[in-house]
């Protein structure tokens, strides 16, 4: 006798997986209010959606969170504020500062469970609603794996 539980290709994976069972915890090292914040907040209620189950931003900061930004410090304008000239733009020649962000879980987390995290933002990512968000807010999603991480 073949048990369907035993079968992955049988149904979607969080029919196997009994995860999350409970609320999500996405823990944020910057201040709120911040890019890494909005974006989490936007991916959070969306994943959230997705899993059927609460995702909790933590905003946890330390002091190197707090930032005048005066000036764009990338090499191009941000698309949501047109307006605010690049660092180089006003003179200093070669600044170019980026920030980028990433989900982690625990090291200890399951390798179904980091997959199954993955596929959840990844899909959420591509939904229209969620992009236009993150584009309002000037963030531009940049895909990658776990692996690449």
């Amino acid at each position: 006798m073949i048990r369907r539980d035993w079968l992955p290709a049988a149904g979607p994976l969080h029919a196997h997986l009994a995860y999350p069972s409970r609320p999500v915890t996405l823990i944020v090292p910057f201040a709120p209010g911040g890019v890494a914040d909005i974006t989490a907040r936007a991916l959070a209620q969306a994943i959230g959606r997705s899993l059927d189950q609460t995702v909790v931003v933590d905003n946890r900061p330390s002091a190197g969170s707090i930032v005048a930004g005066l000036a764009v410090t990338g090499q191009r304008r941000n698309a949501a504020l047109p307006e605010v000239p690049t660092a180089i733009g006003q003179g200093l020649s070669g600044y170019d500062v980026e920030s980028w962000n990433a989900l982690a879980a625990p090291a200890d987390a399951p390798p179904a469970v980091i997959d199954h995290l993955h596929r959840t933002a990844e899909e959420q990512l591509a939904w229209p609603k969620v992009s236009q968000r993150l584009a309002e807010l000037g963030v531009r999603p940049q895909r990658g794996t776990p692996a690449q991480l």
